[in-house]
């Protein structure tokens, strides 16, 4: 369902045609023709378009609250590239008196930790965090992350409940007052893995041994 979302949005934000607008002395605001931050926008990089700019925008905007962009500068301080950063490889940093509101960016990449000027960065906001005094932003998924991460678990644990054939997870110990001399654990576990998964679930699981078999999950009846 959220990417449902994040979808929707990356197709359709490259759809509005991007203007740049200046006004002039009475405040009458008309387009820019040829700005260099229209280009920039149609091709952040050599090596994705600006589609795909829009497309991790709306990544980032949903799942998170916080698309960066890291900017690339030319000899004469031009910014000729911009390129996408995760979230979670970014944080803003500032001084613990609040006297700076934003004092620079620590970036983490390759187990190496960058600092980055806040000029370096395009951070754009979803609202305001209360919890940083809005130096990022907040997210509505994140309110409700937990139960999205519980939704993703339900279809994962069925996916390997039928792999084994609808076989929940068990123990197989020798029975009481049996002796373990000729009890062989791996052997016996490879067998009933062979006989109840894989395209040999379903069959005759046969054991030399008096073995005991301890369900310790649900059935699918009980699912």
């Amino acid at each position: 369902l959220v990417m449902s979302a994040v979808n929707w949005l990356g197709r359709v934000l490259p759809e509005a045609p991007l203007q740049v607008m200046r006004a002039d002395a009475k405040g009458k605001e008309a387009p820019v023709i040829g700005h260099p931050a229209i280009a920039l926008l149609k091709r952040p990089n050599p090596f994705y378009s600006g589609a795909t700019l829009w497309k991790t925008f709306a990544l980032s905007w949903i799942s998170e609250g916080n698309p960066y962009y890291l900017k690339v500068r030319n000899g004469f301080g031009q910014v000729i590239q911009l390129w996408y950063v995760p979230p979670s490889m970014i944080t803003p940093r500032w001084p613990e008196d609040g006297s700076d509101f934003i004092s620079y960016y620590e970036y983490q990449a390759d187990g190496r930790t960058y600092k980055i000027e806040v000029d370096g960065i395009l951070h754009f906001r979803d609202g305001a965090d209360p919890k940083n005094m809005g130096r990022t932003g907040l997210s509505p998924v994140a309110s409700v992350l937990r139960e999205i991460c519980a939704d993703n678990e339900v279809p994962a644990f069925h996916f390997l409940l039928l792999k084994a054939g609808g076989v929940p997870p068990v123990v197989l110990s020798l029975k009481d007052g049996q002796s373990g001399t000729q009890f062989d654990p791996a052997e016996i576990k490879a067998k009933y893995i062979a006989a109840t998964t894989g395209d040999q679930r379903g069959k005759v699981f046969v054991s030399g041994n008096a073995v005991e078999l301890t369900k310790v999950g649900f059935s699918p009846a009980e699912m």
